[in-house]
């Protein structure tokens, strides 16, 4: 059975105060990068071969689990010590990525409310071009 990260983890890792991830975060290799005191966030995601669709591009699904964990990082930064849920995520998708690449995901803080956040995204690649854009709503629990 994997551990549970909690909040306080969390927190801790927006710091560079933690030494290992969440399991969804270790499965997509993903690694924090740059945090800026609750309103933006940027992780790093290689793109894999394990991740790649039938024409060798990486699954879209995968791209979107990758916004999902930085959407979650930076939503544990700003609840407060509250659990977090995802209510809904919407990613478009502009272009494909390879294996060999990497996906630079950057998440900012547009809204937040007593007890729903709204945020946007975008991950590029290597060379900076936009591969898709996210939207996202998560809710406080535990109020």
């Amino acid at each position: 059975m994997s551990e549970r990260f909690v909040p306080e983890e969390l927190q801790r890792l927006s710091k560079g105060k933690i030494a290992r991830l969440p399991p969804c975060v270790q499965l997509l290799q993903g690694n924090p990068l740059e945090v800026d005191a609750g309103q933006k966030v940027t992780h790093l995601f290689p793109v894999s071969e394990q991740f790649t669709n039938a024409v060798g591009s990486m699954q879209g699904g995968f791209i979107t689990a990758a916004f999902d964990n930085v959407f979650g990082h930076l939503g544990y930064m700003i609840s407060a010590g509250r659990q977090i849920a995802t209510l809904d995520i919407n990613t478009t998708f502009i272009r494909p990525v390879f294996p060999g690449d990497q996906l630079r995901i950057t998440v900012h803080l547009k809204h937040c409310g007593k007890t729903v956040a709204y945020m946007e995204g975008e991950a590029v690649n290597s060379e900076g071009h936009t591969i898709a854009c996210a939207q996202t709503h998560i809710i406080f629990l535990n109020e």
